[in-house]
């Protein structure tokens, strides 16, 4: 009887073991790029609720100044329209065309539009865009889209409420 391995056995061996390897790193970076997009996921879906948040307050900020102005109208500043915000905005700017990217601002860490970044600042790969929608007189319809593009393809994420004027009831 013969000792060892032909060949044939050896190229076999090796041709088993790179498929096995290979299909290793293949799930490696299938797993690696669907983590990725699940984060960009979970960030734009908070960008989002957050953009909710804007609108919500400042339709909360127009009940509080009606106390003072009476003629103040719960919905001021949120007529129909097509815009853009962020969380420390008391108004909201008109949407600019494709839209404008938010960055991460160095000093406090929060995402933000900025007009002129500082070298910390970081631009990230989303935009906001927030759609007001006049349903009546003490309705509301806010739908706020988060885009981005990642590994060569496009991703949005959208976020819709109803605001009423209960306020007065």
């Amino acid at each position: 009887m013969k000792k060892g391995f032909t060949l044939i056995e050896v190229i076999l061996a090796i041709s088993i073991l790179t498929l096995a390897v290979g299909g290793s790193f293949a799930l490696i970076q299938q797993t690696l790029v669907a983590a990725s997009i699940a984060n960009s996921k979970l960030i734009a879906s908070y960008l989002a609720q957050e953009g909710l948040e804007i609108v919500r307050n400042i339709r909360d900020n127009n009940w509080l100044n009606q106390r003072v102005n009476r003629d103040l109208s719960w919905k001021a500043g949120l007529t129909t329209g097509i815009y853009e915000g962020d969380y420390n905005d008391e108004s909201l700017s008109l949407y600019s065309g494709e839209g404008r990217y938010l960055y991460i601002d160095n000093a406090t860490g929060y995402y933000t539009y900025l007009a002129s970044p500082l070298a910390g600042d970081i631009k990230t790969k989303f935009k906001r865009k927030i759609t007001v929608t006049e349903v009546g007189d003490d309705k509301l319809d806010i739908a706020v889209q988060v885009q981005w593009s990642e590994r060569g393809r496009n991703f949005s994420v959208e976020a819709r409420e109803y605001l009423y004027n209960w306020y007065g009831y």
